[in-house]
Protein backbone atom coordinates (compact mmCIF):
# COMPACT_ATOMS: atom_id res chain seq x y z
CA UNK A 1 0.00 0.00 0.00
CA UNK A 2 1.61 2.95 -1.29
CA UNK A 3 1.66 6.10 1.27
CA UNK A 4 -0.53 8.25 -0.72
CA UNK A 5 -3.62 5.33 0.21
CA UNK A 6 -2.57 5.70 3.67
CA UNK A 7 -2.86 9.71 4.28
CA UNK A 8 -5.97 9.68 2.14
CA UNK A 9 -7.63 7.04 5.01
CA UNK A 10 -5.84 8.97 7.74
CA UNK A 11 -7.52 12.03 6.15
CA UNK A 12 -11.05 10.10 5.72
CA UNK A 13 -10.88 9.02 9.39
CA UNK A 14 -10.09 12.36 10.35
CA UNK A 15 -13.12 13.66 8.59
CA UNK A 16 -15.66 11.25 9.93
CA UNK A 17 -13.93 11.42 13.48
CA UNK A 18 -14.67 15.42 13.25
CA UNK A 19 -18.21 14.74 11.65
CA UNK A 20 -18.95 12.15 14.46
CA UNK A 21 -18.13 14.53 17.27
CA UNK A 22 -19.75 17.68 15.81
CA UNK A 23 -22.72 15.82 15.44
CA UNK A 24 -22.97 14.06 19.02
CA UNK A 25 -22.05 17.96 20.50
CA UNK A 26 -24.87 19.11 18.57
CA UNK A 27 -27.32 16.46 20.00
CA UNK A 28 -26.14 16.85 23.35
CA UNK A 29 -26.46 20.56 23.22
CA UNK A 30 -30.50 19.97 21.94
CA UNK A 31 -31.19 17.53 24.64
CA UNK A 32 -29.42 20.21 27.37
CA UNK A 33 -31.84 22.75 25.77
CA UNK A 34 -34.90 20.35 25.78
CA UNK A 35 -34.11 19.53 29.54
CA UNK A 36 -33.77 23.62 30.51
CA UNK A 37 -37.11 23.85 28.81
CA UNK A 38 -38.53 20.95 30.74
CA UNK A 39 -37.48 22.31 34.06
CA UNK A 40 -38.98 25.35 33.28
CA UNK A 41 -41.82 23.93 32.26
CA UNK A 42 -42.17 21.81 35.26
CA UNK A 43 -41.81 25.07 37.66
CA UNK A 44 -44.58 26.80 35.75
CA UNK A 45 -46.81 23.49 36.13
CA UNK A 46 -46.15 23.61 39.89
CA UNK A 47 -46.88 27.10 40.46
CA UNK A 48 -49.78 26.42 38.59
CA UNK A 49 -50.74 23.70 40.42
CA UNK A 50 -50.70 25.43 43.42
CA UNK A 51 -53.77 26.70 42.36
CA UNK A 52 -55.95 24.08 42.99
CA UNK A 53 -55.52 24.33 46.79
CA UNK A 54 -57.20 27.80 47.06
CA UNK A 55 -59.92 26.75 44.36
CA UNK A 56 -60.56 23.92 46.45
CA UNK A 57 -61.09 25.81 49.70
CA UNK A 58 -62.60 28.32 48.26
CA UNK A 59 -65.55 26.04 46.62
CA UNK A 60 -65.67 24.28 50.64
CA UNK A 61 -66.19 28.03 52.29
CA UNK A 62 -68.66 29.28 49.14
CA UNK A 63 -70.65 25.62 49.73
CA UNK A 64 -70.51 26.30 53.55
CA UNK A 65 -71.45 30.23 53.22
CA UNK A 66 -74.38 30.03 50.88
CA UNK A 67 -75.68 26.87 52.88
CA UNK A 68 -75.34 29.35 56.01
CA UNK A 69 -77.11 31.71 54.25
CA UNK A 70 -79.78 29.49 53.03
CA UNK A 71 -80.37 28.02 56.33
CA UNK A 72 -80.58 31.88 57.83
CA UNK A 73 -77.80 31.33 60.15
CA UNK A 74 -76.26 34.89 58.75
CA UNK A 75 -77.94 37.80 56.80
CA UNK A 76 -77.09 38.86 53.43
CA UNK A 77 -74.21 41.44 54.70
CA UNK A 78 -72.53 38.96 56.40
CA UNK A 79 -72.57 36.51 53.88
CA UNK A 80 -71.15 38.93 51.07
CA UNK A 81 -68.73 39.64 53.91
CA UNK A 82 -67.68 36.04 54.81
CA UNK A 83 -67.61 35.30 50.66
CA UNK A 84 -64.12 33.60 49.92
CA UNK A 85 -62.04 36.17 47.30
CA UNK A 86 -60.59 33.31 45.63
CA UNK A 87 -58.76 36.48 43.10
CA UNK A 88 -57.32 37.93 45.57
CA UNK A 89 -55.82 34.06 46.58
CA UNK A 90 -54.56 33.45 43.12
CA UNK A 91 -53.32 36.85 42.65
CA UNK A 92 -50.66 35.80 45.21
CA UNK A 93 -49.97 32.54 42.96
CA UNK A 94 -49.86 34.78 40.03
CA UNK A 95 -47.08 32.99 37.18
CA UNK A 96 -44.73 35.84 35.98
CA UNK A 97 -44.20 36.40 32.02
CA UNK A 98 -41.16 34.17 32.14
CA UNK A 99 -43.35 30.88 33.28
CA UNK A 100 -46.20 31.89 30.91
CA UNK A 101 -44.21 32.26 28.12
CA UNK A 102 -42.77 28.57 28.65
CA UNK A 103 -46.09 26.57 28.88
CA UNK A 104 -47.89 25.18 26.11
CA UNK A 105 -50.85 25.73 26.90
CA UNK A 106 -52.40 28.95 28.67
CA UNK A 107 -53.79 27.58 32.14
CA UNK A 108 -55.50 31.17 32.68
CA UNK A 109 -58.69 30.78 30.45
CA UNK A 110 -59.38 27.68 32.70
CA UNK A 111 -58.65 29.48 36.31
CA UNK A 112 -60.40 33.01 35.42
CA UNK A 113 -63.28 30.49 34.09
CA UNK A 114 -63.29 29.11 37.48
CA UNK A 115 -62.09 32.07 39.70
CA UNK A 116 -65.59 33.68 37.51
CA UNK A 117 -67.81 31.15 38.18
CA UNK A 118 -66.98 31.08 41.86
CA UNK A 119 -68.14 34.85 41.61
CA UNK A 120 -71.41 33.93 39.79
CA UNK A 121 -71.79 31.44 42.02
CA UNK A 122 -72.36 34.24 45.04
CA UNK A 123 -74.94 36.20 42.91
CA UNK A 124 -77.11 32.77 42.43
CA UNK A 125 -77.01 31.88 46.22
CA UNK A 126 -78.27 35.79 46.89
CA UNK A 127 -81.17 35.48 43.98
CA UNK A 128 -81.80 31.68 45.48
CA UNK A 129 -81.66 33.16 49.31
CA UNK A 130 -83.96 36.09 48.10
CA UNK A 131 -86.74 33.27 46.43
CA UNK A 132 -86.87 31.49 49.63
CA UNK A 133 -87.40 34.64 51.56
CA UNK A 134 -90.01 36.46 49.21
CA UNK A 135 -92.81 37.23 49.24
CA UNK A 136 -92.95 36.69 52.54
CA UNK A 137 -95.21 34.21 53.50
CA UNK A 138 -95.64 32.35 50.26
CA UNK A 139 -91.50 32.20 49.06
CA UNK A 140 -91.30 31.03 45.77
CA UNK A 141 -88.66 28.47 46.56
CA UNK A 142 -88.19 26.49 49.49
CA UNK A 143 -84.75 25.91 51.29
CA UNK A 144 -83.70 22.54 50.14
CA UNK A 145 -83.97 23.20 46.68
CA UNK A 146 -82.17 26.37 47.01
CA UNK A 147 -79.84 24.14 48.70
CA UNK A 148 -79.84 20.97 46.32
CA UNK A 149 -79.32 23.48 43.51
CA UNK A 150 -76.42 25.04 45.20
CA UNK A 151 -74.83 22.10 45.99
CA UNK A 152 -75.19 20.83 42.04
CA UNK A 153 -73.82 24.53 41.03
CA UNK A 154 -70.35 23.21 43.68
CA UNK A 155 -70.36 20.08 42.28
CA UNK A 156 -69.89 21.16 38.81
CA UNK A 157 -67.09 23.74 39.47
CA UNK A 158 -65.33 21.18 41.63
CA UNK A 159 -65.45 18.65 38.49
CA UNK A 160 -63.79 22.02 36.44
CA UNK A 161 -60.97 22.02 39.06
CA UNK A 162 -60.23 18.67 39.01
CA UNK A 163 -59.99 18.56 35.03
CA UNK A 164 -57.96 21.62 35.42
CA UNK A 165 -55.62 19.53 37.71
CA UNK A 166 -55.70 16.35 35.22
CA UNK A 167 -54.90 18.38 32.68
CA UNK A 168 -51.86 20.31 34.44
CA UNK A 169 -50.95 16.95 35.45
CA UNK A 170 -50.45 15.06 32.29
CA UNK A 171 -48.47 18.38 31.00
CA UNK A 172 -46.04 18.00 34.04
CA UNK A 173 -45.76 13.91 33.28
CA UNK A 174 -44.87 15.12 29.64
CA UNK A 175 -42.26 16.71 30.71
CA UNK A 176 -40.61 13.42 31.50
CA UNK A 177 -40.80 11.50 28.34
Amino acid sequence: MSPLWSLLFVTLGGFVSAGTAYFLEKVRRGHQRRDKLDDARRDALERTLAWIDPMESALMSAEAEIYGLLNGAHDEYEFRKRYPNLISDLKALDLSPHHRLVLDTDPYDSGYRISKALEDLKYEALEQWEKTRYPVHAPSLNVTEARYGATLRVKQLKEQVQQLRQQLSAHYRKTYE
